[in-house]
Order: structure tokens, then C-alpha cells, then sequence
């Protein structure tokens, strides 16, 4: 009797991809926690909007929280820097975070970087348009040369 080989299919593989990297960036904000709690206090207060993103968005890759979280961090450096030059206490974090002019500016920037992932599409698609509209006229005017240059008759167009 002869035997039959039956090859056992290799198991697939369902890993989420990035999980590495969230781990480290678990232990970073873990660090950053214990290391410097009022500078974490501080970015994490001017980078709430961006965090809210992050949690709240499903796309993959997340674009819309990764530019609400760049623009809010561009103007979250200059805040971190003079908590920096100022000692890393909590009272200076909270003096920082008490001027409404830092917290609009980081806020708005972070609500900028959502504004412009909500609209760019909008612009690229206008512009398209714009410019197959020009395509397609060229392309009239190139045929109705072709047809007087060729004295085709009306019956004989596409």
C-alpha cells in the first residue's frame, strides 16, 4: 500500500505591523513620564487635540493625526524649551500652560495641520478638474482642425 504524502500548509502569519515600535514608544513616554513629569504635563496638555486624532482616527497610517500632532508639536518646541531653561518643575509647567496665547497657538496649529488634511484633497481635485477640462477642449479643437484638414463630412465623425 502505498503511502500518501500530505504536505500540512504553513501557518499564516497575522501580525499587526508597527508593533514594535508602539512598544518603544510606550517606554519613551514611560521615561519621559518619570524623568521629567512637568515636561510631560506640558506636551501632553499642547499636544491634546493631536492625541485625540491619533485615538479617534481609523485610516491606515493615520494622516490627519500625524499632521494635527507635527503642526502642534512645531509650536510646542518653543514652550518646552523655556520649561527647559526654567527648571523642570511643575509649577513652571503650570505657569506655562496658564497662558492662553501658548495654548491657542499650539491648539490652532494642531487644528490647522486636521484643516489642511481636510482640504488638500478637495484642492488636488479642483485643480484635476481644471486641467482635463483644458485637455479635453485642446483635444476638440485638435479634432475639428483634423476634420477640416482631412475634408471628412459630418456623417463621418466619431
Amino acid at each position: 500500500m502505498a503511502k500518501s504524502h500530505v504536505m500540512a500548509k504553513a501557518p499564516v502569519r497575522t501580525e499587526k505591523k508597527g508593533g514594535g515600535i508602539t512598544a518603544v514608544q510606550g517606554l519613551a513616554a514611560g521615561a519621559a513620564l518619570v524623568g521629567a513629569p512637568s515636561l510631560f504635563l506640558l506636551l501632553g496638555v499642547l499636544l491634546a487635540p493631536g492625541m485625540l486624532c491619533l485615538i479617534s482616527e481609523r485610516t491606515p497610517g493615520r494622516p490627519v493625526a500625524r499632521a494635527a500632532l507635527l503642526a502642534g508639536l512645531a509650536l510646542s518646541i518653543a514652550p518646552a524649551w523655556h520649561l527647559w531653561s526654567m527648571g523642570l518643575t511643575l509649577a513652571h509647567a503650570l505657569s506655562l500652560l496658564s497662558d492662553v496665547g501658548t495654548l491657542a497657538r499650539t491648539w490652532c496649529a494642531g487644528a490647522f495641520g486636521w484643516l489642511i488634511c481636510e482640504l488638500a484633497p478637495l484642492g488636488v481635485n479642483a485643480v484635476l478638474e481644471v486641467q482635463s477640462e483644458r485637455h479635453q477642449k485642446k483635444l476638440i479643437e485638435h479634432r475639428k482642425m483634423l476634420i477640416k484638414e482631412w475634408n471628412l463630412k459630418a456623417e463621418d465623425e466619431i
